[in-house]
């Protein structure tokens, strides 16, 4: 535990969810005063520390050493916070999640909806940023037939903010005219009483590779919930381009590894409902 640079978005970034679990804490006693007992003080400040994988340790939702794992950290936070400021301690009490097994699965249930939420957020074209900057990305700019991120995004066109600041980092270049892709994600029960997460394409044939990228994304939060199955459906509203086979091909190309490497996860193509 260190203080944070907050001039390194990457420092702050990485550790998002693990600042927000420990303000959760610090806010105690506000959260008290509109009707949250300390159990779900407690519990929030977990949920929003595990939203992210990576930074809480729980890798799969199902497995309590991951979640012994977080509620270590849970606790170095609490060490840390107390150690630089005696005068306003904060506390956290795991106990009813390790001897509660109907606790730890409530805490379970709701950070998967967390985590499917947060990967479900606005895009679409034109979305904005977490600075609450738009970013455009002039789709005409991406090679479509690359075959590779690399190639797809190589002169590809995007800027963010009303002045226009050119993005130049092909991850970032990747994410944007991925998500921007999508344009409707949302989660439903079906009438076996499945998980049904769907997933609308504005364009099959734009910049695939990169859409696919940020479908992965979203297997991957439902993919740490392995001891369930879900279904994820992706609906195509286009294929704006003369050449459909080599974007089918690409498409097809990325439906059997996927499943191979999240086995909870049967990927279905809607072509009923494409355009």
């Amino acid at each position: 535990m260190h203080p944070e640079d907050n001039d390194n978005f990457a420092e702050i970034r990485n550790n998002h969810s693990m600042n927000s679990g420990l303000y959760v804490l610090v806010d105690r006693d506000e959260l008290k005063e509109i009707g949250y007992s300390d159990e779900d003080v407690d519990k929030m400040a977990c949920e929003c520390m595990a939203h992210s994988k990576s930074n809480s340790g729980v890798i799969d939702l199902n497995n309590t050493a991951d979640w012994e794992t977080c509620f270590d950290c849970m606790d170095s936070l609490v060490i840390a916070w107390n150690t630089d400021h005696p005068d306003d301690p904060i506390s956290f009490n795991r106990q009813p999640f390790e001897t509660d097994s109907n606790k730890l699965g409530s805490l379970v249930s709701e950070t998967l909806a967390l985590r499917v939420g947060d990967v479900s957020r606005d895009s679409g074209p034109d979305a904005e940023v977490q600075s609450g900057e738009k970013v455009h990305v002039d789709r005409e700019s991406l090679n479509d037939y690359g075959d590779s991120i690399s190639e797809e995004v190589a002169d590809a066109k995007i800027t963010i903010g009303e002045n226009g600041d050119i993005v130049d980092n092909e991850k970032d270049k990747q994410v944007h005219a991925g998500e921007q892709n999508i344009i409707d994600n949302h989660t439903y029960i079906g009438e076996d009483c499945s998980l049904i997460h769907e997933i609308t394409v504005a364009d099959g044939s734009s910049a695939p590779k990169c859409t696919q990228e940020a479908i992965n994304d979203h297997l991957g939060e439902l993919y740490s919930a392995r001891d369930e199955h879900f279904e994820v459906i992706i609906i195509f509203r286009s294929f704006d381009d003369n050449d459909d086979d080599f974007f089918a091909k690409s498409w097809e190309s990325f439906k059997a590894p996927a499943e191979k490497e999240y086995t909870n996860i049967t990927v279905i193509y809607d072509q009923e409902k494409s355009a």
